[in-house]
C-alpha cells in the first residue's frame, strides 16, 4: 500500500470468497500487518446484466494508541481522496472495455 515511493506492506489473508449467480461476488480479508490490522471486505454487486456496483468496507486498528489517532484526523482528507482517485480509475477502466473482448482486464501497451 502507498503512493508514490512511500509506502508500506499491507499482507492480506482472504477468508471468504462467494460468487453469486447474478454474476457478482464478495471477497472477505483479514490485514496482518504492523501498519494496517483489521477486516476488509470487497464486494461486486450485480445490477442488471451491464451494471455493478463496487463496495469496499474496512474495519481497522490504528497503531500508536493516541498518536495514531490523531495522526488519522490529520491524514484522512488526503487518504480518502487518494483512495477515491483510485476507485474512479478502476471505473474508468472497467468501463473502457467492451464485453467480450479478449484484452479485457488488461492494461493497454
Amino acid at each position: 500500500t502507498g503512493l508514490g515511493r512511500v509506502g508500506f506492506w499491507d499482507p492480506m489473508t482472504i477468508t471468504a470468497w462467494e460468487r453469486s449467480e447474478d454474476g457478482g461476488g464478495r471477497c472477505e480479508v483479514l490485514h496482518l500487518g504492523p501498519v494496517v490490522r483489521g477486516e476488509g471486505e470487497f464486494a461486486v454487486l450485480a445490477r442488471g446484466e451491464q451494471a455493478s456496483r463496487f463496495v469496499w468496507a474496512e474495519v481497522v486498528d490504528i497503531p500508536l494508541g493516541a498518536l495514531g489517532a490523531a495522526g488519522w484526523r490529520a491524514t484522512r482528507p488526503v487518504v480518502e481522496r487518494v483512495l477515491d482517485r483510485g476507485l474512479d480509475r478502476m471505473r474508468q477502466l472497467v468501463e473502457e472495455q467492451q464485453p467480450g473482448d479478449p484484452t479485457r482486464g488488461t492494461k493497454p501497451a
